[in-house]
C-alpha cells in the first residue's frame, strides 16, 4: 500500500474512521486519526486501539482501504471553501 495515500487518509478533515484492509483478510479499525502512525523512513505502521492494543505493521501488508475520505476527495466535494468562513 501506498504510504502517502494511508496519510491521506490520516490526514482528512473531517477525519472520518477507516479499516485497513490486510492481505490476510483482517479488518483493522483506525476510529482515530492517532491510532495509525508512520515511520519517518515509511517503512511501518504502528495500528493501535483503543484498549491500548498495538500492531507493528508493514506497509506492503496492507491490501485496500475501506471507507474514510481523501483529502482529494474532500477539495473536490467543497471547492470554494475558505478558511474562517461558516
Amino acid at each position: 500500500m501506498d504510504v502517502e495515500k494511508l496519510r491521506e487518509f490520516r490526514r482528512a478533515d473531517p477525519f472520518r474512521p477507516f479499516k485497513l484492509v490486510m492481505k490476510d483478510g483482517r479488518k483493522l479499525l483506525v476510529e482515530k486519526s492517532y491510532y495509525l502512525g508512520i515511520a519517518p523512513d515509511k517503512k511501518m505502521l504502528v495500528h493501535s486501539s483503543e484498549d491500548g492494543g498495538f500492531e507493528i505493521i508493514a506497509p506492503a501488508s496492507v491490501a485496500a482501504i475501506e471507507g474514510g475520505i481523501t483529502v482529494t476527495e474532500q477539495t473536490r466535494r467543497r471547492p470554494n471553501r475558505r478558511k474562517g468562513a461558516a
